[in-house]
């Protein structure tokens, strides 16, 4: 699976069979980072972390910015 993580500008290939439950929320724990910093995309959609993953899936962890 590729993973496109903005904050860093890089791309990962993932092996989803080392997550836990092959869940957006598992791959987030797998990185480190928290699902409250990130948009996560699967296949340009926006999704929620707990939908299953695929090895196919292209997946994009865009930072949320925001401000005053």
């Amino acid at each position: 699976m590729k993973v496109f993580i903005e904050k860093d500008n890089t791309t990962i290939e993932f092996d989803l069979s080392t997550i836990e439950n092959q869940t957006g929320i598992g791959l987030l724990k797998e990185l480190g980072i928290n699902s409250n910093t990130v948009l996560f995309v699967k296949n340009n959609e926006v999704i929620i972390p707990d939908e299953e993953l695929s090895e196919t899936d292209e997946v994009k962890l865009l930072s949320v910015i925001s401000g005053g």
